[in-house]
């Protein structure tokens, strides 16, 4: 079973409650993922640690800016498989949705790489 965290401020961690949820296949019922259920809390410490991350990203140059995004495009690219799995297993749709939908996800952060400049 795919175990889903938090990423607050560079780390992965556990809900502050401890809670989590599951999430079940539409087609067999069973369990494929369990994930973290944030709360108010959580959503806050995630708001904080943005708003301290902001200022060195605001100081970053366009080019170091495309630089990281396309470094992220080209992971999610490198996980693709596993995404659509994940997808797939998450939503009972077909692999070719999961596959069309982790490509989308690192094209549209691509095209914000090209914006940018």
């Amino acid at each position: 079973m795919n175990e889903v965290r938090l990423l607050i401020g560079g780390t992965d961690i556990a809900a502050k409650s401890g809670a989590t949820f599951e999430r079940n296949s539409p087609i067999s019922g069973n369990a494929v993922s369990r994930a973290a259920a944030a709360s108010a809390d959580d959503a806050r410490a995630a708001c904080d640690a943005a708003a301290k991350a902001f200022p060195a990203w605001a100081a970053l140059g366009p080019n170091a800016r495309r630089k990281l995004l396309m470094e992220a495009a080209q992971k999610l690219r490198a996980k693709s498989a596993e995404f659509s799995r994940l997808c797939t297993e998450e939503t009972g749709a077909i692999a070719g949705w999961g596959h069309f939908n982790t490509g989308f996800a690192a094209a549209i952060i691509e095209e914000a790489a090209a914006m940018t400049t």
